[in-house]
């Protein structure tokens, strides 16, 4: 063991240190004006699976989150090799980019919301306790409301861009006990009504700043 004041001298060391690869993300409306407090969610999602809103972009394993400034930009760490960029501002269409972008500046245009609006109610008008209504983009993205009695049914998905939208909803068993009146027998199931159905993936054309109202939805029924 050799004493340390016996050790040979320690050659001088360079350290070279590279700047990290940070995006500036540019958020503004469709005259330029920056959007400030947009919210942005930097995800590991792969940009070909379909993106769930209220859960990819809030729960995901790896999440990098950042909100646009006065002048509506935001800078993210670019070293995430593929993942989903969600971009989201109160009165504007949420939109997704696939990520990384291929400079250091990426330039968002964010369109005025869509609303869909729309109220579920089964034949005889009574609401269901609890149902779950998806609206979805294509194989793009989707995301859902759980609609209850509280809110006698009323529903509204806001935030969205112009393009055509799919909204589903399930299936509805309903007893005798919640629509009395409709000729079905005891503890069986109320019977079909087509005139009161609803196509379980009606297609909605929405265009930029519309606010669209569908007339009453029923639930289906066996």
């Amino acid at each position: 063991c050799m004493p340390l004041n016996q050790l040979p001298p320690v050659e001088d060391m360079t350290f070279t240190l590279t700047p990290s690869p940070f995006v500036t993300i540019s958020v503004a409306d469709a005259h330029g004006a920056p959007i400030p407090d947009a919210r942005l969610a930097l995800t590991t999602k792969d940009p070909e699976q379909s993106f769930q809103w209220g859960e990819d972009d809030q729960y995901w394993a790896r999440l990098v989150r950042a909100l646009t400034g006065p002048d509506g930009n935001a800078r993210l760490h670019g070293g995430m090799e593929t993942g989903t960029l969600a971009i989201r501002a109160n009165g504007y269409g949420r939109t997704l980019v696939a990520w990384p972008p291929d400079g250091d500046l990426l330039n968002v245009t964010l369109e005025p919301e869509a609303t869909l609006s729309g109220q579920i109610v089964d034949i005889a008008g009574w609401t269901d306790e609890s149902v779950r209504v998806t609206l979805s983009q294509g194989t793009t993205w989707s995301t859902y409301l759980m609609v209850s009695r509280e809110s006698d049914g009323h529903f509204q998905f806001s935030e969205l861009s112009a393009g055509t939208y799919h909204l589903d909803v399930p299936r509805i068993e309903v007893e005798t006990s919640h629509v009395g009146g409709t000729g079905a027998a005891n503890g069986e199931a109320s019977p079909y009504d087509p005139r009161l159905s609803f196509q379980n993936n009606l297609a909605v054309e929405l265009e930029a700043a519309e606010q669209h109202q569908l007339a009453p939805t029923h639930l289906r029924v066996p």
